[in-house]
C-alpha cells in the first residue's frame, strides 16, 4: 500500500508542480491551496464567458442550447466525480487539497476549449467568435 502510494506521489508530483509554478509566491500548503483556488475561480468566469457566447451564437437554435446545456450538467457532473476521485485518492496527505484543486482546474481549462472548439470556431477560415482559450 505504501508503495503504492510512493509511486502514486512520485507520478503525480508534476500535475501539482504545474500549479505551483502559476503560484510561485506561494510559501505554504494553505497560500498553495489559496492560489490554485483563485486560478479555479477565473477559469470558471472564462468557461461561462464561452459558454454564454456559444449560446448567443447559436440564440435562433433552441435544439442546440438545449443539447449544449445538457452537456454542461453532465461536464459538470463528470468534473466533480473525477477530482472527487482524485481527492479520494490523496486523503492520507496535506497535498490532496492542490491535488483536488489542480484537477478542478485542468478540467475546466480543457472544457472551455472544448467548448471554444465546438461552439465557436468554424470550418472554413472565419475567424472565430472569441479566442482560443489557453490550456494551461
Amino acid at each position: 500500500m505504501i508503495a503504492k502510494l510512493l509511486v502514486g506521489f512520485v507520478l503525480l508530483v508534476p500535475y501539482v508542480a504545474l500549479a505551483a509554478d502559476s503560484c510561485k509566491k506561494t510559501g505554504t500548503t494553505l497560500e498553495l491551496n489559496e492560489c490554485i483556488s483563485e486560478q479555479v475561480a477565473f477559469a470558471e468566469r472564462e468557461l461561462s464567458q464561452y459558454l454564454e457566447e456559444s449560446r448567443r451564437h447559436y440564440a435562433d437554435e433552441p435544439r442546440s442550447i438545449a443539447a449544449l446545456n445538457k452537456a454542461q450538467i453532465a461536464w459538470l457532473l463528470f468534473r466533480k466525480a473525477h477530482c472527487d476521485a482524485i481527492y479520494e485518492m490523496w486523503s492520507g496527505g496535506t497535498i490532496r487539497s492542490a491535488m483536488y484543486g489542480r484537477c478542478m482546474l485542468e478540467q475546466t481549462r480543457r472544457r472551455t476549449h472544448d467548448v471554444w472548439k465546438a461552439y465557436l470556431t468554424f470550418m472554413d477560415s472565419t475567424p472565430p467568435i472569441l479566442p482560443e482559450p489557453g490550456l494551461q
